[in-house]
């Protein structure tokens, strides 16, 4: 099976119908002549273009050569005697940040989205052993979803009964209370041989801290994907065989992220295979789905199309799972309710819809949203 580059993405080495370049790629392994040729047709002579008339020239050189292998790789390296270029790379796929295998974790702050965290523990990987707050904020003692909320100062460390932290939004929390908690809880799980999976960003420091004493951690807000072989795509994207519903709204604190998780639990009550993908740093640790985290205190990746080709590939990767439909959740005001500065610009948003091209959208609104906004 060879996969060929849409007509439209054309190369300026062939000039003539007969010209390919090869391409070590998943996704494109020929391009070709993207002009316009002439077939005869019922003997009417036509003019024509695209991929399905470059097809039948490789597959008859194939035929022509005889050529027989055991995989499309095989294949293109016998090919390449006759290819005006040859495109090549030696990383295939590299990623920085990389969830590692979690068995059971405490959780601080107690906030929204940890609180989401805690509200679906049957949906995770691991287990949740204790949730942790700030003791000022009047939380404490409190019982949550079958847990209470205790003192963070009284964390037992030494305890072999938890193996990682799951360290939610504390920039905040950290002004608030004149203390960085950031730093306080690395070194923490540093001296007490603990993993780190953080929703800010960590410095090179705290990184490299954290690799020297053996421990692991996850940014689960690190957006940044180093993958060279995009390079090898010339644009093209993935399309997909399963149904996507999207699920938008118009501001935040709607239930977007709680409608989600309740679909996946509906549909798979019927039998239905389901996977999800959101835009929260949580989304990567619930039902073992993929995320592209861009709220707050998000790194995001600064080039769109490198954007789209990302959320592109995540959401192509749960289809090879095997799924039966995806859910997708995306983050607020996905049309701009107005202008004058770049934080009304929902440029994340529309590079999901971008991505994604939802069979079906939900749409969440305010009771007070305007009718013509809505519309």
């Amino acid at each position: 099976e060879f996969l060929i580059n849409e007509s439209n993405i054309f190369s300026i080495f062939c000039k003539n119908i007969n010209d390919y370049e090869i391409v070590y790629s998943n996704i494109v392994n020929i391009r070709g002549f993207s002009g316009t040729q002439s077939i005869r047709l019922n003997n009417e002579v036509h003019k024509v273009a695209g991929t399905s008339f470059i097809v039948p020239r490789i597959i008859a050189e194939l035929w022509k050569r005889n050529i027989r292998a055991q995989s499309i790789y095989d294949i293109l390296d016998q090919l390449t005697g006759l290819a005006r270029k040859i495109y090549k790379s030696e990383i295939v796929q590299k990623r920085e940040n990389e969830l590692f295998t979690i068995k059971n974790a405490i959780v601080f702050p107690y906030n929204k989205e940890i609180g989401n965290l805690v509200a679906n523990e049957d949906l995770l990987k691991f287990s949740i052993f204790g949730v942790f707050y700030y003791k000022m904020t009047g939380n404490i003692g409190k019982l949550i979803h079958e847990k209470h909320i205790c003192n963070y100062e009284n964390i037992s460390w030494e305890t072999k009964d938890f193996d990682t932290l799951i360290l939610g939004h504390v920039e905040e929390l950290s002004g608030a209370y004149k203390r960085n908690f950031l730093d306080y809880f690395v070194d923490l799980c540093i001296s007490n041989s603990k993993n780190i999976v953080t929703f800010d960003n960590m410095t090179f420091s705290h990184k490299q801290k954290i690799l020297k004493a053996g421990l692991k951690y996850y940014e689960a807000s690190f957006n940044k994907y180093y993958l060279e072989e995009y390079k090898l795509r010339f644009g093209k994207l993935r399309y997909f065989s399963v149904p996507i519903i999207g699920i938008f709204g118009t501001s935040p604190k709607q239930g977007k992220f709680t409608l989600q998780i309740e679909l996946y639990k509906l549909f798979r009550k019927y039998g239905y295979k389901v996977e999800l993908f959101g835009t929260e740093p949580i989304s990567s640790l619930i039902a073992d789905g993929e995320s592209y985290p861009c709220g707050y205190g998000t790194e995001m990746e600064e080039n769109a199309y490198k954007q789209i080709q990302v959320i592109n590939e995540k959401l192509f990767n749960l289809e090879e799972r095997g799924c039966d439909l995806i859910i997708l959740a995306s983050q607020s005001q996905t049309v701009p309710a107005g202008f004058g500065n770049l934080g009304m610009y929902p440029t994340y948003q529309q590079n999901i819809l971008l991505a994604s091209l939802p069979d079906a959208i939900i749409l969440c609104i305010n009771y007070e949203d305007d009718n013509e906004y809505v519309n």
